[in-house]
């Protein structure tokens, strides 16, 4: 279960130009899987950057999701149970 991206803290808004955007995923027991962790960042990243001048450089990209495949594998290999990841 992936939970929406969602906006800085109530109590934080309006102390930056640009907003921390924070995403979280949460998986049940054994349900983890580097693909969906994966799914998660490109839908984070599309958000988080649109297209323009603050476009994310595919390598950027590729990098980020080979970090979050590498994290999440680990995970479900070395501790079995519920993940998630921020």
């Amino acid at each position: 279960m992936a939970i929406p991206l969602r906006n800085q803290a109530e109590d934080e808004q309006g102390t930056d130009e640009h907003p921390t955007l924070r995403c979280s995923a949460v998986w049940a027991d054994g349900a983890a899987r580097a693909a969906d962790a994966r799914h998660v960042l490109r839908a984070f990243l599309a958000h988080a950057l649109p297209t323009g001048p603050r476009l994310l450089p595919a390598h950027l990209g590729m990098d980020a999701e080979l970090v979050v495949s590498e994290l999440v594998t680990n995970a479900t290999r070395h501790a079995p149970g519920p993940c998630s990841m921020s």
